[in-house]
């Protein structure tokens, strides 16, 4: 709001003043009018890369619901040498550090000052503010790329290329389609000339409502793929070590390297391979048929699902492990390790909703 009112003081001002000081008036109005530009355009890839999930929160996950925070492997992800092979969109947060190249079937999104070591992507690819890919970039159709991002490597694509201010690409570019320079200069003086003749025919509650728009414009979501993997923000995954301020989520039969400093729950799908060791913040859950390479470590309870193994230690507060689990090191867990059965279980769930129907029915008696 103060923005707008400075502009349109602005405005007035330069049609009563001697033409020196009014080019210096217009120079002010340029460089306020090219800070709102820029925030709308940042904006739009803040949403971009910062989509909201909440349609697709708990579809296809073995065990937790979706967190923005949490760290999320999609279901079949396999850590190579030198790249991670997923599928669907691809979400990497501001100020991730990502020692892999990504390939997938989706989408790739970069976010401010991301980093990354190449992408290969059968559809679009979305680079934010400051972004820094060290190798190749593939895209199979379009291409955005954010003002001040840097691309060692060569830039192939299908479709369109989209590239912003102080752009480097230093292995050059191939485009199959158009290519676009953006420049906010032209819009700046289109939007000056347009705000200039609708102050001069008295129509100010346009200039208010144009001005409005373009102050807070770039608002809508763009949803992403059911399947998709995300790295929330300042997460760094590395070849032997990786972290997340979050939560970590492997989905079944997925294949990860390294060791993870997790900040919330970490939970491993079924059928799994994790070679490394988690040192969670909070409990661990690890699914059917999972195989850890390494130890766990955190101070609240872990969870071990039928036919899994651990070939480490494991360090919590309580353990809770199948008859059919497997663990090769040592346990340390001060409150004790209860062994489930599911035929137990089970029973003892059916035998709880039988007394909470029982209770039920005789309150209605009552």
């Amino acid at each position: 709001m103060q923005s707008r009112r400075i502009i349109i003081q602005f405005a007035l001002y330069s049609a009563e003043l001697r033409p020196p000081y009014r080019l210096c008036f217009l120079k002010c109005l340029y460089t306020i009018m090219g800070v709102l530009i820029y925030k709308q355009a940042a904006q739009l890839y803040r949403n971009l890369i910062n989509t909201t999930f909440d349609s697709y929160m708990g579809k296809g996950r073995d065990t937790v619901a979706f967190s923005r925070h949490a760290l999320v492997f999609p279901e079949g992800t396999v850590f190579e040498e030198h790249s991670i092979v997923t599928r669907g969109d691809v979400i990497v947060s501001d100020y991730c550090a990502v020692d892999f190249g990504m390939i997938t079937d989706g989408r790739v999104f970069a976010g401010q000052k991301a980093k990354l070591k190449g992408i290969n992507a059968r559809n679009d690819v979305r680079l934010d503010v400051g972004s820094l890919i060290e190798g190749d970039v593939f895209s199979g159709n379009d291409v955005f790329l954010g003002e001040s991002s840097r691309i060692t490597g060569k830039l192939s694509l299908d479709g369109d290329l989209d590239v912003g201010d102080n752009v480097k690409i230093e292995g050059g570019f191939e485009a199959k389609g158009w290519i676009s320079i953006r420049n906010p200069i032209p819009m700046i003086v289109y939007i000056f000339i347009y705000l200039l003749q609708l102050l001069k025919a008295g129509r100010s509650e346009e200039v208010e409502e144009m001005l409005r728009e373009l102050e807070e414009g770039g608002e809508e979501n763009i949803p992403v793929s059911d399947v998709y993997a995300y790295i929330p923000r300042s997460s760094s995954v590395g070849i032997q070590n990786s972290a997340t301020p979050g939560a970590l989520i492997v989905e079944k039969r997925s294949k990860i390297l390294g060791n993870w400093q997790v900040g919330g729950i970490a939970s491993v799908g079924h059928d799994s391979k994790f070679y490394g060791s988690i040192r969670a913040g909070n409990s661990v859950v690890v699914g059917g048929g999972a195989e850890i390479f390494g130890s766990i470590h955190t101070e609240e309870k872990v969870s071990l699902d039928e036919n899994c193994r651990i070939s480490g230690d494991i360090t919590c507060k309580s353990l809770k492990m199948a008859q059919s689990a497997i663990v090769e090191g040592t346990i340390k867990a001060p409150l004790g390790i209860q062994f489930a059965n599911k035929k137990t279980e089970m029973m003892e769930e059916k035998v709880e909703r039988f007394n909470d129907g029982v209770l039920e029915g005789i309150n209605s008696l009552l």
